[in-house]
């Protein structure tokens, strides 16, 4: 059974985070979540389960590309 999730509230809007890791945002603006999700670079968010070397290594090989 789940618990009640954790509630944030931002103001003028609250986001709920559930058990799963699941994230709903009651009362932003469409302005809002524009503006939220357009900063938001998945393949800036390394996944993985290396060692801190290999972090790094990886680290060090996306600067190397944007630059």
């Amino acid at each position: 059974m789940s618990r009640e999730p954790k509630v944030i509230d931002h103001g003028d809007w609250e986001e709920r985070i559930f058990d799963d890791g699941g994230v709903l945002r009651v009362g932003m603006s469409a302005d809002q979540q524009h503006a939220f999700y357009g900063a938001y670079q998945p393949e800036r968010v390394i996944l993985h389960q290396s060692s801190l070397e290999e972090v790094l290594r990886l680290k060090r090989k996306r600067l190397s590309k944007d630059e």
